[in-house]
């Protein structure tokens, strides 16, 4: 008796409420995926994830740079002295200055005309 064979036989003397099991079961053995076609599956995904770091000592090397980075900036920050405590923007900083500069100029320049 050939496998096919003996599956008839199987189903044939399976009770009628297991028949929609059994055909359900086969059905999803005629669909499942062959290991090979799987394998090529997860193989194309790899491209889909190529910008990931591939390991978590990748991921930490990345992260310890991004720190590194931003400590550097920090230092930067603070060699600026006391623009680096000031609550607005260096460049407003300097239009003030000039602005007040400007101001004192003018002041100046009417004292000396006498219109003081």
């Amino acid at each position: 008796m050939t496998v096919k064979e003996e599956l008839h036989r199987l189903i044939e003397e399976l009770p009628e409420e297991k028949i929609g099991q059994a055909r359900n079961y086969l059905q999803s053995l005629k669909e499942s995926e062959m290991p090979e076609e799987r394998a090529a599956r997860v193989r194309s995904g790899f491209g889909a994830l190529a910008q990931v770091p591939g390991s978590v000592d990748d991921l930490l090397v990345e992260k310890h740079e991004e720190n590194e980075g931003e400590e550097g900036r920090q230092e930067r920050v603070s060699a600026l002295g006391k623009f680096a405590q000031l609550p607005i923007s260096s460049e407003a900083y300097y239009r003030r200055k000039h602005e007040d500069r400007d101001r004192e100029e003018e002041q100046a320049e009417r004292l000396r005309r006498g219109e003081g």
